[in-house]
């Protein structure tokens, strides 16, 4: 027999291509392979990027699909915040700020709490008994007044964009423009952005470095509208996870409420890391 039928590294020889019956089909292979592998990768980027997108449209109803764990399960009944310093759940209200061990927002006057699924906010998912647990849920608070709704979503950074080291600061995922790509849907209508630098403050080493000041936390700010609704957006990163703080309301009601929500996403902190 003529040529090299096997998978070694033995070359086909010229002569032996003298119909197209008798062209190896290793090379059909190869040229097949090739267009499905590269819709596997462009399609997993695409997931990647709209994880945080599902997370939105869960909590304001109107961006891509609603996420399986929450949409099973109607959601509770809205609670009144309390007006005094108290615990509330995992969660601490001082006023009106609303805060965790992770994060903290101040919430303007009249929105009350939703659980956000069904499972407590911040806490372990339930089992299923066998075999894997359920991913936990991505929404970790929920805020509505009328048609206005306040979120806060929480995503492994890897989830967004692979990297090599951990994030701690979104601005690893480069700068506020492009990093939209990652947080602005496709096919809404973006309409600004900005970022903020705070400070961070200082931490105690407990070595001979004593006192050494922290680097500073960005923040980057989105607004866009999908649909008939307007979104502000302001987006975290610390410890591998990415925080996003998100306000909502219809276009139509956005010159009257748009002031109050986007200073409640600007107030929007993540906690020093204790390390």
């Amino acid at each position: 027999m003529e040529g090299c039928s096997c998978s070694c590294r033995c070359q086909w020889p010229k002569s032996t291509r003298t119909s197209s019956e008798s062209r190896p089909h290793r090379s059909q292979y190869h040229t097949q392979a090739q267009p499905e592998h590269g819709h596997k990768h462009s399609s997993s980027k695409a997931q990647r990027r709209e994880l945080l997108v599902s997370g939105l449209a869960l909590a304001g109803g109107c961006l891509a699909q609603p996420i399986k764990t929450d949409a099973a399960e109607p959601a509770a009944p809205a609670q009144e915040l309390p007006s005094s310093t108290e615990e509330f759940g995992l969660y601490e209200l001082t006023g009106n700020t609303f805060s965790t061990l992770e994060f903290s927002m101040t919430l303007p006057d009249g929105f009350q709490y939703v659980q956000p699924g069904a499972f407590a906010p911040n806490s372990p998912p339930p089992t299923s008994g066998r075999g894997r647990q359920p991913p936990p849920n991505p929404l970790k608070a929920k805020f509505v007044s009328g048609r206005e709704v306040i979120t806060i979503i929480v995503r492994g950074a890897s989830d967004i964009r692979p990297t090599f080291f951990q994030v701690a600061d979104v601005s690893q995922f480069g700068d506020v423009q492009a990093a939209k790509v990652l947080f602005v849907p496709r096919g809404a209508k973006f309409v600004a952005s900005s970022l903020e630098k705070t400070e961070a403050g200082q931490r105690d080493t407990g070595t001979v470095a004593g006192i050494v000041p922290l680097p500073p936390q960005t923040f980057y700010r989105y607004q866009f509208e999908a649909g008939p609704t307007t979104f502000v957006v302001s987006v975290g990163a610390i410890k591998g996870k990415v925080y996003v703080a998100g306000a909502s309301a219809p276009s139509s009601d956005w010159r009257i409420a748009g002031s109050r929500l986007q200073e409640a996403v600007n107030s929007f902190r993540l906690a020093i890391p204790q390390i």
